[in-house]
């Protein structure tokens, strides 16, 4: 489970309208005929890049020539019986929605915007958010919608998706892949004198090309995802390619044919990176990879009041985001308490008679997505960001999950099925899948109450007072014994330098101690006949849970499915450090240990624990990574949420199992 979570900043990424400009210039171009020789063509171009030029070509073949004005491209088509290049606008400026694939959600709103030269590039508004502070508004630099051409000369053979003028790129240079064949997992393909092989499992998903003008460009972007653990400067890298044609397997795996809701105009997006989660791979894997894949998603690839003009919805596609970069654990509780209290929210509707002036206020609650960067303990910070034990009423947020925790439970037991492919995707290819791909669902959670006097507990040197705690929402799991305690005293920041590996660590110590938790559980059957455990013998390990698995491989709850709402309790006796170990191996295997003699497994409508400890040590309970202390004789009890707080993205395949 993960703790650290990081008030930080935040910004938010504007797609803003390209500049238009007057120039003149020179070009070369190339095309069909019988001409012999060459020549240069001059001509001038306007903001929308048209011009006329002359020219001769030397090549029987390529028909298309280049001719640039000031921050626009023409076009120079060469007749086929004539050397003389006619400048056309540029397929930028061809765009239209009916010339488009049918994804036409990559379209959205031109937001007004400045030059900043500060920046060097275009400016637009955004929201910062300091730490104590109230939403501010702000400049910040942000990203041109691309420009995209298509070049076919003998020497290269590449799809640029270029930025405009000192703006950033997105996806940056794009081969055209010729030949594409799947061979032994792996994606073949030619571009020029060079064959390349990507493996099948990296690939995120295929879109249709924004670009259907020219008859020349290519139909489908396949983009994927390579990881590399060994790098230091680029263990994520996103890159792409474009091809007219792909074999079926691949289209009707990955190809994107409508856009995904939670992506949608009418959503407000956060994104939320956690910099302390985990190995602390959130920040670069937010710069290397989601950050690229989101903009070129929500990217805009024709003029919205242009679209409007001929009768278009100009609102598909989307403005942009807003982004959260943490630095303290507090900072997604912050933003948790501050989103929730912002969704009954409403503009004010007055009503006027000739004697009265009447105010209403009716519950509008906004659409929202959240991108979480985070492990398990980002998740139930969103969670508990309302203090209702039952979901307010409204749309609910939509999570997009992205594992950067050290155990990422929730993540992993969502997406347990897709583990099983024939060429099985990591995690985090998984996570981009499912943003690009996913749909929403309603997510189960759990309510844990907590008796009078009960504290949170945290390895946080900054949290001098232990806060009280009447209740905690949780997705995941709630335990008492062995799990809570290692949750517990493996969340310093000495064993978090090792990742899932603290877990081993401090499991060690604790089995060899293997210390009898004495404690009263109610609520679920008795124990097997055999099982140790109440009375006077202690316990080992209480944990109730509505997912499957704690880690990838650690299924704790076999038979608990994607998105179930059936509470099951998961409980041995102190049965002494060496049986205990064999159990754990047993989880590991499968989950082949609910079905030794030792253990007991059951699905229960609550769990009631109470404590029954003298010594302080022994008194925590685990919810979702979350510490929380007992007081003596206190009891916690754990019940199932009717409804859902929030819903969560995951592949359409998971969407309907339970």
């Amino acid at each position: 489970m993960d703790r650290h979570q990081a008030p930080g900043t935040m910004s938010s990424h504007l797609q803003q309208a390209p500049a238009t400009g007057t120039g003149t210039g020179t070009g070369t171009g190339t095309g069909t005929g019988t001409g012999t020789g060459t020549g240069t063509g001059t001509g001038t171009g306007t903001g929308t890049g048209t011009g006329t030029g002359t020219g001769t070509s030397t090549s029987p073949n390529n028909r298309h020539g280049i001719a640039k004005d000031n921050g626009n491209n023409a076009i120079a088509d060469r007749n086929a019986s004539s050397s003389r290049l006619v400048a056309r606008p540029s397929l930028r400026e061809n765009i239209r929605p009916r010339q488009q694939s049918t994804l036409q959600p990559w379209a959205s709103r031109v937001t007004p915007a400045t030059t900043d030269s500060q920046h060097d590039g275009i400016t637009g508004n955004v929201l910062l958010q300091k730490p104590g502070d109230s939403l501010v508004e702000h400049r910040a630099s942000t990203l041109l919608p691309p420009t995209i051409s298509h070049s076919s000369s003998a020497s290269s053979s590449s799809f640029n998706i270029m930025s405009s003028p000192s703006v950033p790129q997105v996806l940056g240079e794009t081969p055209i892949a010729l030949g594409v064949v799947v061979e032994e997992g792996h994606v073949v393909f030619d571009t020029n004198d060079t064959r390349q092989r990507i493996p099948a499992e990296e690939i995120i998903a295929i879109f249709p090309a924004r670009i259907a003008v020219d008859a020349a460009a290519p139909r489908y972007i396949l983009v994927h995802l390579h990881e590399d653990a060994a790098s230091t400067d680029t263990p994520y890298r996103i890159a792409s390619f474009v091809a007219d044609t792909l074999p079926r397997e691949l289209l009707d795996q990955h190809l994107v044919s409508s856009w995904p809701r939670h992506l949608h105009r009418d959503r407000d997006i956060n994104v939320v990176v956690s910099t302390g989660s985990g190995l602390g791979m959130a920040s670069t894997f937010w710069t290397l990879a989601l950050q690229p894949l989101l903009r070129f998603l929500l990217d805009k690839v024709y003029d919205a009041d242009d679209d409007a003009d001929e009768g278009h919805d100009a609102d598909k596609g989307h403005d942009g985001y807003h982004l959260l970069v943490t630095k303290t654990a507090q900072c997604v509780k912050d933003f948790a308490k501050t989103r929730w209290a912002a969704r009954p929210a409403a503009p004010l509707t007055t009503t006027t008679t000739t004697t009265t002036t009447t105010t209403t206020t009716a519950a509008s609650p906004r659409n929202e997505t959240i991108i979480l960067l985070s492990g398990d303990g980002g998740i139930v910070d969103l969670l508990n960001g309302t203090t209702s034990p039952s979901p307010p009423p409204g749309p609910r947020p939509s999570l997009v999950l992205v594992p950067l925790g050290t155990a990422n439970a929730l993540f992993h037991s969502l997406h347990k099925p897709l583990y099983a492919l024939p060429q099985s995707p990591s995690p985090l290819v998984l996570a981009l899948r499912t943003l690009a791909r996913g749909t929403p669902a309603p997510l189960p959670s759990f309510l844990a109450s907590f008796p009078q006097g009960a504290t949170l507990v945290s390895s946080d040197p900054s949290t001098a007072v232990a806060p009280p705690i009447a209740s905690l929402h949780g997705a995941i799991v709630a335990s008492y014994g062995f799990h809570a305690q290692l949750v517990w005293e493996s969340d310093t920041p000495a064993y978090r330098a090792h990742g899932a590996a603290r877990f081993g660590m401090v499991a060690a110590a604790l089995l060899a101690e293997s210390h009898a938790y004495l404690a009263d559980v109610d609520g679920a059957p008795a124990p097997a006949a055999g099982a140790a455990g109440g009375g006077g013998g202690g316990w080992g390990y209480v944990l109730a849970t509505l997912v499957s698995s704690l880690e990838r491989t650690f299924t704790i709850s076999p038979d608990s499915a994607p998105l179930g709402r059936r509470l099951r309790v998961v409980r041995f006796g102190a049965l002494g450090g060496e049986r205990i170990m064999d159990i754990m191996k047993a989880a590991y295997d499968g989950g082949r240990h609910v079905g030794m003699d030792d253990v007991a497994y059951d699905e229960v409508e609550a769990l009631r624990v109470t404590v029954r400890e003298e010594d302080p040590r022994w008194r925590k309970v685990c919810v979702d990574g979350t510490i929380v202390e007992v007081p003596l004789g206190g009891s916690f009890e754990v019940r199932t949420v009717e409804g859902a707080l929030f819903d969560v993205v995951v592949d359409p395949s998971i969407a309907g199992s339970p």
